[in-house]
């Protein structure tokens, strides 16, 4: 998992981080990050996405559309 979060970009690998690892809600990241929470959930998104992209199959759970 570390591998994947070094090959995101700086700014993705932060809000993660903080989300995740810091369980900020979306309010607390939006106050973090000096931005607004409807452009912290749009950062969150984007960067979850990223990093399941760059992830390996395996360590992602399948998804049921």
């Amino acid at each position: 998992m570390a591998d994947v979060l070094a090959r995101l970009r700086e700014r993705d690998r932060e809000v993660l981080m903080l989300s995740y690892w810091d369980e900020l809600t979306t309010a607390e990241l939006a106050q973090t990050l000096g931005c607004s929470s409807s452009a912290a959930a749009v950062r969150l998104h984007r960067a979850r996405r990223a990093f399941a992209k760059a992830a390996p199959a395996h360590l992602m759970p399948e998804r049921k559309d």
